[in-house]
């Protein structure tokens, strides 16, 4: 049996505490600071996220929901500005913590969409908003759009030499990789991801052990069978637990040092199953190769049912923002039907990101 890949030894979600990120924090003590010490005014909009915050904080989703809707829309439509983008992103995030996944895609989706036309594809921001709309998808059990998105901002962090979070990106997608048994394409990914580890610490820290084990672990995959460099890489994880020990809780190095025994035994009875199953296999006629998809499983004779899906989804999301156009003229022109369920241009996106959602949603279906 494969090895399952190792849990890391501290996975991020994208909010911390009880439903607000460390920048909604950082941003809340700035507004506090200038108000106090410079006498500056906390404008309207700004003041209304700070209370969003604190309602999500309370864990009164539905308040800070409308909080946040409200601060979006006192901001008006600045397209120089991310606040509406951080606004969206903190409520997208507030939502994935409330364990309303749909509702936490919608709003990261608007992140990305509105900090993408604020500051350009390529900006850490957009790629934290990424990373984080990855994440709601993995939640909601869409790995295939949870690959997209991890592979997105990791290509992004790595681009700006962000070592830190593009490793963090690699590992998470590696990891879904893995569990998807799509390990051709886990392998090149893990050994990204140990590179960008060893660019912000050297071999003797604790954060490489869990991508050490991660690549063992895929590497000893039948489909791969480096079995020899999958136990070296398992023996090294070995290494560095007991020579940090000295950093580790008893109860956590025990528990480390279990996972990384465990890990090289699956490696010995790996190695020793694959070769009874390639005696058995000599001299037999084998079926024609299968490309394993990036969604997991297996598309006999290649990628051309890959390729197809994709130039259909990517048809699908061209109808959609045909549809998207011609809402927003109708909005724009007066419509009354339009204007009454949507008085203001934010809470016409939501309601056009859920729709849009819902179709593409119903189109995946039809497509499985």
């Amino acid at each position: 049996a494969t090895m399952a890949s190792p849990a890391p030894s501290s996975t991020k979600a994208p909010l911390s505490g009880k439903g607000q990120s460390s920048d909604a924090k950082r941003r809340a003590l700035i507004d506090r600071l200038s108000n106090a010490v410079l006498g500056k005014k906390i404008p309207e909009d700004h003041k209304l996220r700070n209370q969003a915050a604190a309602q999500g904080r309370r864990g009164n989703v539905d308040n800070a929901a409308k909080l946040y809707m409200q601060a979006i829309i006192a901001h008006g439509p600045d397209d120089k500005s991310l606040f509406v983008a951080d606004s969206y992103n903190d409520l997208g995030c507030l939502m994935c913590r409330s364990e309303r996944q749909k509702d936490a895609i919608t709003y990261l989706r608007l992140a990305v969409t509105k900090g993408s036309t604020v500051v350009g594809n390529a900006d850490r921001k957009v790629a934290c908003f990424e990373k984080n709309l990855a994440f709601a998808y993995k939640s909601d059990k869409r790995p295939k759009k949870a690959v997209h998105y991890y592979r997105r901002s990791m290509q992004k962090y790595a681009s700006l030499s962000d070592h830190a979070n593009a490793g963090e990106a690699a590992y998470e997608l590696a990891s879904l990789l893995n569990d998807l048994k799509a390990f051709a394409k886990a392998e090149p990914v893990a050994r990204e991801c140990l590179k960008h580890k060893k660019e912000i610490a050297d071999e003797g820290q604790i954060q490489v052990i869990p991508t050490l084990c991660l690549l063992a672990a895929i590497i000893s995959a039948p489909e791969i069978a480096k079995f020899d460099e999958s136990a070296e890489l398992a023996m090294s994880a070995m290494k560095l637990t007991r020579a940090t020990s000295k950093t580790w809780s008893s109860g956590s190095k025990d528990q480390e040092i279990d996972q990384v025994n465990k890990l090289i035994l699956g490696v010995k009875r790996g190695r020793t199953k694959f070769k009874k199953s390639s005696k058995k296999a000599k001299g037999k006629k084998t079926a024609p190769s299968a490309t394993t998809t990036e969604g997991g499983g297996t598309n006999p004779g290649g990628g051309e049912e890959t390729k197809a899906s994709e130039e259909a989804a990517a048809e699908n999301e061209k109808r959609i923002e045909e549809w998207r156009r011609k809402k927003v003229e109708s909005w724009e022109s007066g419509d009354d039907a339009m204007r009454k369920k949507c008085p203001s241009r934010p809470e016409l996106d939501v309601w056009m990101e859920r729709q849009a959602q819902k179709a593409l949603a119903a189109l995946e279906a039809k497509s499985k």
